[in-house]
């Protein structure tokens, strides 16, 4: 990592985002069809606690994902569902024309559940048809897993590389694993910019870029925020 890099995860606001997270299904809670399923934050974690932490999971936790934990909170669940009302399902369907709901919501980061995660992958690489193919074998043996999603398929760090603010991975289940972000401040960004939907893959892949990772600069990417922002004001 350079010392942009570096200074760019170090001056990173952890606690700014997790606050924008809660703030975002708040203030969503107004639209017409939106279901706020939760709005939980833990207060962050003492050094010593991400310590114990680490133990559990029995690898380092890289230090961008160290002071999420302890700038931010040792767990964040913000989850909202979104089923279109009054003729705007339209509108969600410029954006993924083949949903007529979509979900999401900043749910990850939850420390007392991230040496379960890590044992889970463990045995997923070794005991599913991950063991037999040796690439997809390498991503979910190096990827340290932060948020369990419900489909059975986890966001992890990449720590191949034991950088300080490491490429983030999704780790599925049942097809391929990939690269979703370049660092986990940048899928932090990334994510928030694109409404914090899913993250199943099936409602981030049509926010890929060309490289395979998150673009939330696109204009369908700008859509889904109008969506989250633009809605009529109901009558009186």
């Amino acid at each position: 990592m350079d010392r942009n890099e570096h200074q760019r995860m170090t001056e990173f606001d952890y606690a700014g985002w997790v606050a924008r997270a809660q703030a975002f299904v708040d203030r969503i809670a107004g639209i017409p069809g939106v279901e706020v399923r939760s709005r939980d934050v833990d207060p962050p974690l003492a050094p010593a606690q991400v310590d114990r932490i680490a133990a559990a999971v029995g690898r380092p936790i890289p230090e961008a994902l160290r002071r999420f934990l302890a700038d931010g909170a040792g767990r964040l669940d913000c989850a909202y569902g979104y089923e279109p009302v009054a003729g705007r399902l339209e509108a969600l369907q410029t954006v993924l024309p083949d949903e007529i709901s979509v979900y999401g919501g900043a749910r990850l980061c939850a420390a007392a559940e991230m040496a379960d995660y890590a044992r889970s992958t463990a045995d997923w690489a070794r005991e599913t048809w991950v063991a037999d193919d040796p690439d997809q074998r390498t991503l979910w043996e190096a990827g340290l897993p932060f948020a369990a999603l419900d489909n059975g398929d986890f966001l992890a760090l990449d720590t191949r590389a034991e950088s300080p603010d490491p490429a983030v991975l999704y780790l599925c289940h049942d097809d391929s694993s990939a690269v979703l972000a370049p660092r986990f401040t940048e899928f932090l960004t990334r994510w928030e910019q694109l409404c914090y939907i899913g993250p199943e893959h099936w409602l981030l892949e049509p926010f890929l870029g060309p490289d395979g990772t998150l673009d939330a600069g696109t204009e369908r990417a700008k859509r889904l925020r109008a969506l989250f922002r633009d809605h009529p004001t109901p009558a009186s």
